[in-house]
């Protein structure tokens, strides 16, 4: 989140709570690739759902 917040700004609580859930060393690297591709938080989540949908 310290990365993005730079860029989107501070995140809604239901952001933080999502991403929070974000555990696994390989899904918060997958997450990080598509932190330059997403231009808001809302961004950037609909583009985790759909790269997550493909597994």
């Amino acid at each position: 989140m310290r990365r993005a917040t730079g860029r989107f700004g501070p995140p809604d609580p239901e952001i933080v709570v999502t991403l929070s859930t974000i555990l696994e060393p390989r899904f918060v690297e997958r997450l990080l690739s598509l932190l330059f591709l997403a231009d808001s938080w809302d961004e950037l989540l609909s583009a985790w759902q759909v790269e997550m949908s493909k597994d």
